[in-house]
């Protein structure tokens, strides 16, 4: 039981924060950035306090201290909470008029470099708008830069849809990190829950949820996740070099390979930028038990890649709105040993042979 309160607690932390055929059809948004740094606002406000940092550190055990934080912390009006065998797991409810959800987004930094920040969040696989609170006007993303050793809370209002997917995305665009960051390791982007219709019964699809690993099993898990690795189109890894502050692939990526994991899911594959525009490249893909799992990414997208400077990530999800509460309501029923909700970034780079 301490083993699953531990996951659990570290599932909690993905969904709040990170510390450091023919279905790519686009739907744009318009590209707007709201520039905070540029205004005086009440709804911003700056401090030399590291308070998430340092609940972050109890939480988490780690040899290296937590520098960095950045995370959506919601409005405790939206805020409620599901028991899983005894540990409260966070989801988020809209305003039932407006179908706003409110909250701060919070941004620690205790290195000697400044840390710029574009935060976007996405309802599904569409752009949630977001604007100051105090403010009228909703863009696609807020962009503010943190100076060194000092933290900011931006209060916020993120406008979702009542008919559209039930969960909430959050992608803090971390423009200064390092370019190798966004690699499918890291937890870049976390999701929530999102209950617009106020009803949070679980699918019919428990069953589907269901699996049992042997205690042999659970011992010899290599992967919780499916992690994701580029490429070729032998379907042979793909290395990368560095070549100053930039990241390069040696070969051409030809698609993404995900890690083998002792279940069998399905996976959703999009293609986002830092502006809101969001791609699909697959969906329902199957993931079986103990195998590796090979998605194909177009030609043009690739070539599109290396062909411009806007810097552009797959997104990989599972178990997609309602079924991030039933994957854990199946936990809860003894139905699956552990949480199996994932989503993950990677982000595409040039190959080396294109580099301008």
């Amino acid at each position: 039981m301490k083993k699953f309160s531990i996951f659990l607690c570290f599932l909690l932390l993905l969904f709040l924060f990170g510390c450091s055929m023919d279905k790519s059809k686009q739907v744009l948004g318009k590209e707007g950035v709201d520039e905070v740094n540029d205004k005086a606002n009440e709804s911003v406000k700056v401090s030399k306090e590291m308070k998430e940092l340092k609940a972050s550190s109890n939480i988490a055990e780690s040899d290296v201290p937590f520098t960095q934080f950045k995370g959506f912390i919601p409005n405790k009006k939206n805020s409620h909470y599901i028991e899983i065998k005894g540990e409260k797991i966070l989801y988020l409810r809209p305003f039932e008029k407006s179908h706003i959800v409110s909250g701060s987004l919070v941004f620690e930094n205790n290195t000697k470099k400044p840390m710029k920040i574009q935060s976007l969040f996405f309802q599904g696989n569409e752009v949630a708008q977001i604007k100051l609170s105090n403010e009228h006007t909703y863009h696609n993303a807020v962009k503010y830069t943190i100076s060194p050793f000092s933290s900011v809370t931006i209060d916020v209002d993120i406008k979702t849809n009542d008919v559209g997917e039930r969960e909430l995305t959050f992608f803090p665009f971390d423009l200064t990190a390092s370019n190798d960051f966004y690699n499918g390791a890291n937890s870049a982007i976390s999701r929530f829950y999102l209950d617009v219709n106020k009803k949070n019964k679980t699918s019919d699809s428990l069953k589907a949820h269901s699996f049992s690993l042997k205690q042999e099993e659970m011992e010899n898990i290599e992967n919780i996740f499916p992690l994701p690795y580029w490429v070729d189109s032998d379907k042979k890894d793909i290395k990368e070099v560095f070549k100053g502050d930039n990241v390069y692939t040696k070969k051409k990526v030809a698609g993404l390979k995900l890690m083998s994991v002792p279940y069998k899911t399905k996976v959703d594959v999009l293609l986002v930028d830092g502006f809101g525009n969001v791609s699909i490249i697959d969906e329902d893909k199957e993931v079986s038990k103990n195998t590796e799992t090979y998605i194909p990414i177009k030609n043009s997208v690739i070539e599109e890649v290396n062909k411009n400077n806007k810097r552009q990530f797959l997104v990989i999800l599972n178990n997609r709105g309602k079924e991030m509460l039933t994957d854990l309501k199946a936990v809860d029923q003894d139905m699956k040993p552990f949480p199996t909700t994932y989503n993950s970034i990677i982000e595409l780079h040039k190959t080396i042979a294109s580099k301008q």
